[in-house]
């Protein structure tokens, strides 16, 4: 299968993952076969280049430097590439991730926090839990009342994604569409539907994931 064709039908279409026998992802991926000649994705593709200086990897004005619109879950997987040492930036949209960010994850647990909970110590208490280095992606819809701006449109909300990070129990929030950190109380410009985080930083990358990604 072509990459084309696998784009239009796993990442436009389809459900983000390939059936058996099928083979998914980049073209420059790495696949390996199992016994039955079976094709599947292992890894991140092998054309991807390293960064070895740490001024790069924290320089976030690299990770959307075409300024795409729409494409904030694409910028933190760049982000958290880059993070892990690899020369990519973010891609433009694509609708299965904003739908549903997990998705560039393989076994994300979603963490849930409902309407009214104080969503500052949920975050802030689970990356003190996961210990030092854990980063999180955090995504909620924005209340629309307060004329801010979000990545991808769900129906008539305006939705985000970004990261959350924690240094000498300080809680941080970075927008990296934007190149931009948040102060805490932006918490606080949600809307009452629920704001949802996941760790990112233990994960491997999933095929959706690698599509959210260009190399430099």
């Amino acid at each position: 299968m072509k990459y084309k064709e696998w784009k239009e039908r796993f990442v436009n279409d389809g459900d983000g993952e390939a059936e058996k026998g099928e083979m998914r992802g980049y073209s420059d991926t790495t696949y390996v076969t199992d016994f039955d000649g079976d094709y599947y994705y292992e890894g991140e593709p092998k054309t991807w280049q390293h960064i070895d200086r740490q001024e790069l990897r924290e320089d976030w004005s690299r990770v959307n430097p075409k300024k795409y619109k729409n494409n904030c879950v694409n910028c933190v997987v760049a982000y958290e590439m880059r993070q892990r040492g690899y020369a990519v930036y973010a891609s433009e949209m694509i609708k299965k991730l904003s739908k549903a960010p997990e998705k560039a994850w393989k076994g994300a647990v979603v963490n849930k926090i409902p309407p009214g909970a104080n969503a500052e110590k949920i975050i802030k208490d689970a990356l003190i839990t996961y210990g030092a280095g854990a980063r999180l992606q955090v995504n909620g819809t924005w209340n629309t009342q307060n004329k801010t701006s979000g990545a991808w449109a769900t129906d008539v909300k305006i939705g985000h994604s970004f990261i959350a990070e924690i240094n000498k129990k300080e809680l941080f929030l970075l927008d990296i569409q934007h190149n931009r950190e948040y102060n805490k109380s932006k918490l606080k410009d949600f809307s009452n539907d629920e704001i949802t985080f996941f760790r990112i930083d233990n994960l491997e990358i999933s095929d959706l994931g690698v599509s959210a990604c260009k190399k430099e």
